[in-house]
């Protein structure tokens, strides 16, 4: 399992399947598929695994996705829509599918502190309590590892992954700011699109649908080197 620094807790939860018809490698201009194995680090919380997972793999579905190209100038130019040729498989593992393990780290729980009292003794104390909802962090750590398959079947090769994104804060001058703030609600369903988006970009690369001088969007997030 990849390690990830900022994951409060890696939680094996496969992806649930359907069987579903599919074949690769693809024809040209042919859909690729694609299973995946496993998504990992997720929190726990109920509504924030269904936010995150359901915009994770809807983003699979999608035949565009908006994108970026390089210029002369070595600036990242958007309002480009690529096309986005991998789409899900489900089921039973298929020898001819490329597979992908994704692990998240997420942001730490926003935590605070109130007065209460021991429940044995009865004395006042301070009790540390957690916001569910709110994070501590504004950013988001995705990992992953790509099976690619061969002609009979077979992994060709493997091919690992890791990009950070986080959500600016917007200063008084209108000016994003790369902090984090406290008490932040954290948008899970974005971010399970994001990190979908990254997953593809990566798949893209390697199937060589997605040229160096091409990449996806990520707003309202903005890539980071190091993660917030």
């Amino acid at each position: 399992m990849i390690a990830i620094a900022l994951a409060l807790q890696l939680l094996v939860d496969p992806v649930p399947a359907d069987s579903m018809p599919g074949a690769t490698p693809a024809a040209s201009g042919a859909p690729r598929f694609v299973q995946v194995l496993s998504l990992t680090g997720v929190p726990a919380d109920t509504t924030i695994r269904a936010e995150f997972e359901s915009a994770f793999l809807a983003t699979f579905a999608e035949d565009e996705l908006p994108g970026e190209r390089l210029s002369g100038a070595g600036e990242w130019k958007g309002g480009l829509p690529l096309p986005n040729r991998f789409r899900l498989l489900q089921g039973d593992e298929a020898g001819d599918a490329w597979k992908v393990d994704v692990t998240i780290g997420a942001p730490p729980p926003m935590a605070g502190t109130r007065d209460g009292s021991d429940p044995i003794t009865g004395k006042a104390t301070t009790v540390r309590t957690v916001v569910g909802t709110h994070r501590a962090s504004r950013g988001m750590i995705v990992a992953w590892s790509v099976q690619v398959p061969g002609p009979s079947g077979a992994i060709a090769r493997t091919a690992t992954g890791r990009a950070a994104f986080y959500y600016p804060a917007t200063g008084a001058a209108g000016a994003t700011l790369a902090v984090p703030e406290t008490r932040y609600r954290f948008p899970w369903r974005n971010s399970g699109r994001i990190a979908a988006t990254l997953v593809l970009e990566s798949l893209q690369r390697e199937s060589g649908d997605l040229l160096d001088s091409e990449r996806f969007t990520l707003t309202p997030a903005v890539r980071s080197e190091a993660g917030r």
